[in-house]
């Protein structure tokens, strides 16, 4: 949540996670604390595009495929954040057919809003807030002043 809310302040909280990682051999913690990373620095020239496709890989290779959805949604938010809205068309095609089993579908709910497209049909998700709440509170993390991109 850091990532997301103050990307500034997760480069310290990323370090220490890196740190207390480095000795051990946790893949998936590891995998997520990269996608942390890809989360802080959306938007920004930092090869988000070329760090996705290590991470596919190492999630491939590593045999831990409900990784996907989260990496999938952080390249969405890269992709809302920069407003593109081809690359998140192709985003969130490869998202739904990873959440196809209804494992994580909620993702495709969260990406959705981050572009301010339409919620997906027939969505079964239920969130504590209403829906529109929930997806203005995702939108305005897109649209948030203090990324200073």
């Amino acid at each position: 949540m850091v990532a997301f809310a103050d990307p500034a302040r997760a480069d310290d909280e990323l370090a220490l996670a890196h740190e207390f990682l480095a000795q051990l051999d946790q893949r998936a913690t590891v995998l997520y604390a990269r996608v942390a990373g890809l989360v802080r620095d959306v938007g920004t020239d930092r090869d988000i595009a070329d760090r996705v496709v290590v991470l596919r890989t190492e999630i491939s290779v590593g045999g831990l495929p409900w990784l996907t959805p989260l990496v999938e949604t952080a390249l969405a938010f890269h992709h809302a954040v920069r407003d593109a809205s081809d690359d998140l068309a192709a985003t969130l095609d490869r998202l739904r057919e990873a959440t196809t089993n209804g494992d994580f579908a909620y993702y495709v709910d969260i990406a959705t809003a981050m572009g301010d497209l339409p919620q997906p049909a027939g969505s079964t998700t239920q969130w504590l807030d209403d829906a529109h709440t929930v997806r203005e509170c995702w939108l305005t993390l897109v649209i948030a002043p203090s990324r200073n991109l």
